[in-house]
This record gives C-alpha cells, structure tokens and sequence, in this order.
C-alpha cells in the first residue's frame, strides 16, 4: 500500500485512499500476469496406497452366498473421502454426455487419468475379468462401481511401486 500525500484539491479522506489503493493493487497485479496458466490438477503420478479404500465383511456372512464379486465391491467397499474426490472429477471430466455412466473405453481412459498411468489397460482387463464383469465393450458403469474399482486397483498394484 502507497501512501500519498493528501493533496489540496483531493477530496478523499486517508481511509478512503487506503481502500482505493488495497483495490487498484490486485488489479494492477492481474494486468501483469495476463499469461499465466494454472498447472493442472493431476500432473504427476499419484501415490498409491493401501488405505485408498476399506474392504469390508458383512455381519451376516450369509448375504455372500449370491453376491457377485462387482455387488460386494459396490456394497461393501468404503472408499476414502480423498480418493473420491479424485475419482470423482476424473469420472465427470470422462463422461462426456453427463449421464452417469461411462462404457468400457471411457472406463479405460478414466482409470489411466485417476491413477496417472500407475495401471495400463492390459490390468484393467485382468481385474474385469477375474471380478466378473462382461467383456461386452457397450457395457457401462457408474460411479458407485468406478470409485470402489479404482480402490481396488490401487491395493492389488500397490506392491509394485513400493520401494
């Protein structure tokens, strides 16, 4: 903040100067820095973790008995807060028509952008598999799926990037 010597022929009082000058400098500051360009959000790699989620067991073991492997991830994973935030703005970001769901080729786009290439397609389709869900490529997902399977992922490729 300047200080400017209240001239004769100024009818501002001190305060009013003060708050002038507190508001022009912003201004003045954004005019300098017209070029600048945030840095997006997921440059790098991200961390891969095993408290990405929390596999859980029902109380009644009972309620296994005919559940899919794709229904136990959506029913009984907890996903950390953080992570699904992360996966949740790389879900909308993929999903192009804004419907909630994604088919296979956007899964594989949305699981590489989430885990910034820490997994490549070829596991994607292992665990797919092994989980049971279709190889029908017009198959789609929600969200509720993508952010356990992506939890899933990242405890299962831990161990590879463990140092």
């Amino acid at each position: 903040m300047r200080l400017r010597r209240k001239g004769s022929g100024s009818n501002l009082s001190d305060t009013e100067e003060s708050l002038s000058d507190s508001i022009d400098s912003p201004n003045r500051k954004a005019s300098k820095n017209r070029n600048f360009v945030p840095a997006p959000w997921n440059c790098c790699r991200v961390a891969l973790s095993r408290r990405a989620g929390r596999f859980e067991m029902p109380m009644d073991m009972r309620d296994l008995v005919g559940m899919r492997p794709a229904e136990y991830l959506m029913k009984h994973c907890k996903v950390n807060p953080q992570r699904i935030a992360l996966y949740r703005r790389t879900f909308s970001k993929v999903d192009k028509d804004c419907d909630g769901r994604i088919n296979r080729k956007e899964l594989n786009q949305a699981v590489t952008e989430a885990l910034v290439d820490t997994v490549n397609e070829d596991q994607v389709a292992s665990v797919l598999k092994s989980i049971g869900v279709g190889e029908d490529k017009s198959s789609m997902v929600k969200f509720s799926f993508f952010a356990p399977f992506c939890a899933l992922l990242e405890r299962l490729h831990y161990s590879m990037f463990v140092s």
